[in-house]
Formats: C-alpha cells, sequence, structure tokens
C-alpha cells in the first residue's frame, strides 16, 4: 500500500494519470509518458535502481526507512555523548582552577597566594642544587635526593604502566601518583620542623599559611588576627598548610584559649585564639624560610 501512494503521488505530479481519451475501452491504458527523445520514461528516478511499482518490495522499503531512522538516532546519541563529555571537561578545568585557586590579596592589595609552580614532563620534583640553595649541607643534600629521585623513578614506572593499561589520568592514578607524592610529607618527623620548612621551598610547596579574609565577628577577628596574617605556629606547632592548620583546631577542647604564632609585616606577633572554627578564609604562599 506505501508503495502504491508513492506511485500514485508521482504520476499525479508528472500528469500522467489523465482520464482516457474518448471512445476507448475501460480496459485502455493511458499512454506512458516520454522523454524529450521520445523515449518511454520511468516515474523512479534513475539512481534508485527501480524502473516500475512492480520493482518496489514493501517489505524492503520499510526497513530502509528503518534503519535510516536509526541512523539519525545513533548520530543524535553521539552528538548527545560528545555535549556530555565537553561538559564534563569544562567542570574538571573550572575544579581544578578553583582547587589551585587565584591569587588572594592582603589588605594593602598585595598578593598573598600563589598557584604550585608547573612541574616538568617528568615530574621531577627536585635537584640536588635547590637543596644546597635551600641551606641543606651536601651529605643531607645527597640523602634526601636519594629519597626523592626514589619516588619520581616510581612515579615514570606509574606513568608507564598506566598508559599500557589504559588508565592513565583516571582517578585511580591520581590516588596512586599522591600516594608517592606524599612521600615528602612522611619526611617532615624525620627532619623536623625547620628542615622540612627548607624541604617544602626546595620542592616548589607552599610552606605557609596565610589569612586571606578574616570574618567579622569571628573568634579570630576577636582575638586580634589581621587579613594578611602569616600564621606560623597553632599551639606550639609549626603549621604549613590550611588544611594541617584546619585539622590543629580539631583538637583538644573546643573553646580553650591556644597560642598562635604569627608573622605581621615583618614583626612576630603571639595572639591567644579559641579552638575550633576560626572564621578565617586561608591561603598558602612559598616563602624563602
Amino acid at each position: 500500500m506505501l508503495a502504491t501512494g508513492l506511485l500514485t503521488g508521482v504520476l499525479l505530479e508528472r500528469g500522467v494519470g489523465d482520464r482516457p481519451a474518448e471512445g476507448s475501452g475501460a480496459g485502455a491504458a493511458a499512454p506512458a509518458p516520454s522523454d524529450a527523445d521520445g523515449m518511454a520514461a520511468s516515474p523512479w528516478p534513475a539512481h534508485a535502481g527501480v524502473t516500475g511499482p512492480s520493482d518496489v518490495d514493501p517489505a524492503s522499503f520499510a526497513a530502509l526507512v528503518q534503519r535510516m531512522g536509526q541512523e539519525v538516532a545513533e548520530r543524535q546519541h553521539l552528538a548527545d555523548q560528545i555535549a556530555a563529555l565537553q561538559a564534563q571537561v569544562a567542570h574538571l578545568e573550572a575544579t581544578l582552577d578553583e582547587a589551585t585557586g587565584p591569587a588572594g590579596a592582603d589588605s594593602a592589595g598585595q598578593p598573598v597566594t600563589q598557584r604550585p609552580e608547573p612541574r616538568s614532563q617528568s615530574e621531577r620534583l627536585v635537584g640536588q642544587a635547590a637543596l644546597l640553595d635551600a641551606g641543606f649541607e651536601a651529605h643531607e643534600a645527597a640523602r634526601i635526593q636519594g629519597r626523592l629521585d626514589q619516588v619520581e623513578l616510581e612515579q615514570l614506572y606509574l606513568r608507564d604502566r598506566a598508559t599500557r593499561e589504559g588508565w592513565v589520568n583516571t582517578s585511580r592514578f591520581h590516588r596512586e601518583r599522591n600516594r608517592l607524592r606524599a612521600t615528602v610529607d612522611s619526611m617532615r618527623d624525620e627532619l623536623g620542623a625547620d628542615s622540612f620548612d627548607r624541604l617544602l621551598f626546595a620542592v616548589g610547596r607552599h610552606n605557609r599559611v596565610v589569612a586571606r579574609d578574616v570574618m567579622q565577628g569571628s573568634p579570630a577577628e576577636q582575638s586580634g588576627l589581621a587579613a594578611g596574617d602569616v600564621i606560623l605556629s597553632f599551639d606550639g606547632k609549626r603549621v604549613f598548610s590550611a588544611s594541617g592548620l584546619q585539622a590543629a583546631t580539631t583538637q583538644g577542647d573546643t573553646g580553650s584559649l591556644t597560642l598562635v604564632e604569627v608573622i605581621r609585616g615583618g614583626d612576630r606577633l603571639y595572639l591567644y585564639i579559641p579552638r575550633g572554627p576560626l572564621g578565617v578564609r586561608l591561603g598558602s604562599v612559598r616563602i624563602r624560610p
């Protein structure tokens, strides 16, 4: 029925469906349409491979229409997947920007935070010359360099294996890499606070916590902490990261006054701030010890 309907439409368009001439019998066929050369013309396009209605198989035609519909649906599905992936990439980029953060400013408008310094393609942590420049003795710099070289080598093996197995730059890859990089943090107790401070600086990591902003009415403001203050220690323990300071505030009895050592404009100050939420927006900076 579908093929018959299509044929009828074509015949009507080309004017082939005229009535038979007067005097013709009821069974007389209408004259076939002709092309410019007088040859009999087919109402079907030549590229279709169909010469007349008898060549149209309704089942084949329906299958062709179905396949075309499936292709359209598949293309739309691919377009939706591409759009979703683009949205995920944009979200990841925004998350990375938020994690690193733009440089903050103190009350004088001076920058107090920095983005982490980019690593080389091989993700080399440090060179022995940088350790010497940071104030380490030659024998100590060589020992630390051996530890860091081992971490770097393990990172190279990790990337090679992840690339071969197809999970590079996945959450699993980043977890494994962060575990290796945590080796630097594990050296704090071994080196002591002062040497660890110099190590952080040598490997290009932030080593100071900065009060970017102090909330009005907060315990920090009431205790005298101001925007731009560099927080060196909390309860007598050196702090080198915002997460480390936040962890320290959750220890001990809530509300108990705690000694906080800060640097403000080159001067060293000592404040007493109650344990618990400080009410401070924290940042970080890399400063030579």
